[in-house]
Order: structure tokens, then sequence, then C-alpha cells
């Protein structure tokens, strides 16, 4: 593996040089998409748990309904998913 990022080294400073900004606005994406999707994986997960209590049910679902949140989300995929064409 190492062998391999060491291949691509000198391609990616070489992109990042001319292109910094958008490397670091793809990293930022990257990045936050990364941490989000596994994040409320998890809480889903614990409020599946905890079903003796309804607080954090409502909560979970009142931020996952909110426009914010949808218009974060919306963003993420639609940026770092990879769009496949039909076979």
């Amino acid at each position: 593996m190492s062998e391999f990022l060491e291949l691509l080294k000198p391609l990616l400073e070489a992109y990042g040089g001319d292109l910094g900004v958008v490397m670091q606005v793809i990293s930022i994406i990257g990045s936050l998409r990364l941490v989000n999707k596994p994040l409320f994986s998890f809480l889903n997960a614990v409020v599946a748990f905890t079903y003796w209590t309804e607080e954090d049910n409502l909560l979970l679902s009142k931020v996952e309904s909110s426009k914010i949140y949808k218009g974060i989300v919306y963003v993420l995929d639609w940026v770092a998913s990879a769009k496949l064409g039909k076979k």
C-alpha cells in the first residue's frame, strides 16, 4: 500500500499546487461525508437501543427532518458520490 501511495505522491503534489483550493474543498466535503454517515448511523442505533425513552427519538427525528440537515446531506451526497451511467 505504501508503494502505491508513493507512486501517487508526485501526482497529488502537482495537482495540489495548481489547484490547491479545489483539493481543499474536495477534502473538506469528503471528510464531512466520512464523518456524517457513520455518525448518524451510530445515533440511529443508539436511539433504537434506548427504546424506553421517547425524547431521543423526537430529537433525532427533529434533526433529520430539518431543512438544514436535509440540505447538508443532499449537497454531501450530490458532490461526493460517484455518478455511474447505465451499462
